[in-house]
């Protein structure tokens, strides 16, 4: 319905504001055209920053270590970009496996419990940053955690669910 409104404005306007060109009052058109195009331009600008995610992806490697079944640790490195300034923590969504999930590290330094939630069967980590990252600028991290008695028999499946927009994600397993 909101489409329709704007739609609706839109035509029924047109027919005044091609009509003001016409007038002797021809820099009123003139500011009045401007005026639009600049409040079209801030308005798409707005649109377009304001949906981004707050991290982009530029690669993400995921590395499956199956070299102990009974304890197989899953490694997801990222080259990452902030959308935003200011940002103090990412959220990592949809940990979960058939068995267990151990030892969630972050950078190599165990992740604090109170940073680790499990909701509907599966764990939500939430990494604090040392210091804020620049938006614009890349960095990396690396998430990793042990899958405990997920990968018993001989024929298993891997879902790799993205959390953020990627240009570029690899799948390793070894």
């Amino acid at each position: 319905m909101d489409r329709v409104l704007g739609v609706a404005g839109f035509v029924i306007a047109l027919p005044s504001f091609v009509g003001l060109f016409f007038d002797p009052l021809r820099t009123a058109a003139t500011i009045a055209l401007i005026f639009a195009i600049t409040l079209g331009v801030v308005a798409l600008s707005f649109y377009y920053y304001a949906r981004r995610p707050p991290f982009k992806m530029n690669r993400v490697e995921v590395k499956l270590d199956l070299s102990d079944p009974d304890r197989a640790k899953l490694t997801k490195s990222y080259r990452m970009v902030a959308n935003i300034g200011g940002l103090s923590h990412i959220s990592h969504r949809n940990i979960a496996a058939d068995g267990g999930v151990e030892d969630i590290s972050w950078d190599g330094q165990p992740v604090p419990t109170a940073n680790i939630r499990k909701v509907m069967g599966e764990y939500q980590v939430s990494i604090e940053f040392p210091r804020r990252p620049t938006r614009g600028k890349e960095f990396p991290g690396v998430l990793s955690y042990v899958l405990v008695n997920s990968f018993g028999s001989p024929n298993e499946s891997l879902y790799y669910v993205v959390d953020f927009p990627a240009s570029s994600v690899r799948i390793e397993v070894v």
